[in-house]
Formats: structure tokens, sequence, C-alpha cells
């Protein structure tokens, strides 16, 4: 399910008070935070685990930290339980978070001992408005993947973003991502076929728009409500 363009797969469970998701399987659970917690915090640069595995942890606990250039925070465990594995690639990888919540970026596996404790857990059904009230009042803005830089040229003339994007491509890293907010639609820019400019979510008068890369020559653009990006490729 998409609420106000961030994910919650409606086959996890969720603790909706620390952000976090659950998968139950069998007699392990499987967490992370959701696209709202990886929105909020910014492109993660740091992840660091505080407790090993085959440790206890009490529901409520810190699992984890988070740290981005503008935030700092905890992973709480949504269960009691023995830690049974932890994602280690988060640590060399941390916007594995951001760009892949509820997947490649969980955080822990535990092995749950209060079977209580989940029934506190809540399904989306019935959690729509409360989830849209959450996203407001953090001023959460989800991606389909987390932006790594951010070009805002709010009434600057078509050249002259032109010459900025182009001067920012050249010091990224293929695979980087770029979020573009502009008042004009790519195609503006680059002459190349682009959806309306109807699916893109406004910012008072500007559009966000992205396009796809590979290496230096440009092979498509886009509007995309769900991402909003530029990414260069292999």
């Amino acid at each position: 399910m998409q609420i106000d363009f961030c994910e919650f797969p409606e086959d996890l469970l969720y603790n909706f008070e620390n952000n976090i998701w659950v998968k139950l399987r069998g007699e392990y659970a499987e967490f992370g935070i959701t696209s709202v917690h990886a929105s909020f915090a910014g492109r993660l640069n740091q992840i660091k685990f505080t407790r090993p595995e085959r440790s206890l942890i009490i529901r409520g606990q810190s699992v984890a930290t988070i740290e981005s250039s503008k935030y700092f925070g905890t992973v709480r465990a949504p269960l009691s339980g023995t830690i049974s594995e932890l994602n280690r690639t988060l640590e060399t990888k941390p916007k594995l978070a951001n760009d892949s919540p509820y997947e490649q970026g969980w955080f822990v596996k535990i092995r749950p001992t209060v079977d209580e404790e989940r029934s506190k857990l809540m399904g989306l059904r019935g959690s729509e408005d409360q989830i849209r009230t959450q996203i407001r009042e953090l001023y959460a803005r989800c991606f389909k993947a987390y932006p790594d830089h951010d070009l805002w040229e709010i009434g600057v003339e078509c050249g002259a973003v032109l010459v900025r994007l182009n001067e920012l491509i050249e010091r990224c890293q293929v695979g980087e991502v770029i979020h573009v907010v502009s008042v004009d639609p790519p195609s503006h820019y680059f002459g190349v076929p682009c959806h309306p400019a109807r699916d893109t979510r406004e910012l008072t008068d500007a559009l966000e728009w992205g396009l796809t890369l590979d290496g230096p020559s440009i092979i498509e653009a886009f509007v995309d409500p769900e991402s909003y990006s530029l990414t260069l490729y292999d």
C-alpha cells in the first residue's frame, strides 16, 4: 500500500510509535525501519548495532543507532526475544535502509520470547489516517531511491539549471541519485519524451522530476511521483 508516496507492504505488521515494521517467519521475526522513518532521518551515513547476536533484547530497547547529516536516532525492538542475526551489511552500506527499507535494508532477526507482545503490533487496515497524520507531522518525503544530492532551482532559467545540473553530474559517482526541483518539466531542458505534468507532485509552483542516464548519455526523461530523481548507471 502506498500512502502519500510512502510504501507500506500489506503483509507486514507495524509498530507505528517507533516507525518499525515486523515480518513474522515461523518462530522468528525480522524487523527494520519504515519508509517514513528512513525519509525523515535523511540519507543515512552510519548505522551501528548496539547489541550482539545471541543476546536478549526487551521490547522497546535500542538495537541500533542510525545517523545522517541532520539526524541521530535509535532503532527499537518491537518484540522481546533473542537476537539471532544482524544485517551487518548496513554497517558498510547504510543507505540500503533508505533505498530498500523492507528488503535489503532489514536490521535484525530475533526469536520472540513473549507471545503476548505480538498483539501490540498493528496491520495497515484502519491505520491509514494515523499514518497520514504522522507523515504530515514529520514532514516525511518518500522516494523510490533516496537522493544523494538535491538541486533546487525555482525561478531559474532553463539554461542555468542545465549548467548547474551538468556541474553536479560531473562530481557524482555512478549510482548516485539527484533530486531535482524546477518550474519546468525535463523536456524543457533535454527535448526528450516525458510523462504528462499531471503525474507530478506539486510543490508551490514547482515540479519535481528526474532523468535516467547511461554514463554521460541521456536515455530517458521521466516525471514519476514515486521517484523524482536522476540516477547515474554504468
